[in-house]
């Protein structure tokens, strides 16, 4: 453990550097050739409901586009919010449009924040209440390789979120979510150190 801790943090260290050195207008256009694919998909085209993120001010793909082109597709899109507290943890929030977004306002990581309103739809109440399955989920990373390794920023909130996620629509006999993952070529490893409790994505895109 203590092995794969120490690669973790290095290769967090090297990935890190390599997205600093990418320059803006490069970053820009490979987001939106990896957002591309992610759209062609077959997955993606049959999904109705949507978990996306949005980017970091810097050092991460853009996600603004893809975000905007979900809603002109009429698909139901929900968007991460790390909810305070000793336990915090990370929920998904309907967004209602791409104006929704614009009215949130900015939270622990500089992004927009959901508020986590008793009239704004969460996952487990799309689940639950609705009889609907989230079907994609858009999992941002630092790294991955190409058998679905991921490699988080360290938090671990999407690796509870989707072990909740997948016990959530198991219980509701749903078919699971389909796990993708989001990356640039400089974030593509040949081996992402795993542990235990870290989760895979089923699908990778990335330019």
């Amino acid at each position: 453990m203590a092995d794969t801790m120490v690669i973790k943090r290095e290769l967090r260290k090297r990935i890190r550097a390599a997205l600093k050195a990418l320059p803006t207008d490069e970053l820009v256009q490979r987001s939106s050739t990896a957002c591309r694919k992610l759209i062609l998909s077959d997955s993606f085209q049959r999904a109705r409901t949507v978990a996306l993120f949005h980017h970091m001010p810097s050092g991460e793909l853009h996600t603004t586009e893809l975000i905007k082109q979900c809603f002109a597709l009429r698909k139901r899109v929900f968007l991460p919010k790390v909810e305070g507290g000793p336990s915090s943890r990370m929920e998904m929030y309907e967004a209602v449009d791409a104006d929704d977004l614009a009215r949130w306002p900015r939270g622990v990581f500089d992004i927009p924040d959901p508020p986590a309103a008793a009239t704004r739809t969460d996952v487990e109440q799309l689940v639950q209440r609705e009889q609907c399955p989230l079907d994609v989920i858009v999992v941002p990373g630092l790294a991955f390789d190409l058998q679905g390794g991921r490699l988080g920023r360290g938090k671990g909130y999407y690796d509870h979120f989707l072990r909740r996620c997948d016990a959530l629509h198991r219980q509701h006999g749903m078919p699971l979510p389909s796990r993708v993952g989001l990356a640039l070529a400089c974030q593509i490893v040949d081996c992402v150190p795993m542990a235990e409790h870290d989760q895979r994505v089923h699908e990778l895109y990335y330019a």
